[in-house]
């Protein structure tokens, strides 16, 4: 399992691990908190022949989720409403972080 995220105790800098992989599968990592970026063949081998590849993170947001949902929604809604919102604010290329205190109610 990965270590999720490294400190460096010069600057008190966290790092994220990171994955970098060829299918559209990378990416489900990032529900683990590492963050994976799926990438062309060419990127990939020169990865695995040990280059270094450089990769700027994003930044991140956090998005709180508080209330109860409707009975009748679905966590399919939930996710949509959250995308729509996001695109309607023009958050774009970051990562975001969930906050789910109603896990239980949802």
């Amino acid at each position: 399992m990965s270590r999720i995220v490294f400190h460096n105790n010069t600057n008190q800098f966290l790092y994220p691990d990171s994955l970098v992989g060829t299918d559209s599968h990378t990416t489900m990592v990032n529900g683990l908190g590492i963050v994976g970026w799926s990438v062309g063949g060419v990127e990939a081998e020169c990865v695995m022949l040990g280059q270094a590849i450089n990769i700027l993170l994003p930044q991140v947001i956090g998005y709180k989720i508080v209330g109860t949902l409707n009975e009748l929604c679905t966590s399919t809604d939930l996710v949509l409403t959250i995308i729509k919102v996001l695109i309607l604010d023009r958050y774009f290329l970051l990562i975001i972080y969930i906050h789910l205190c109603v896990l239980s109610r949802i």
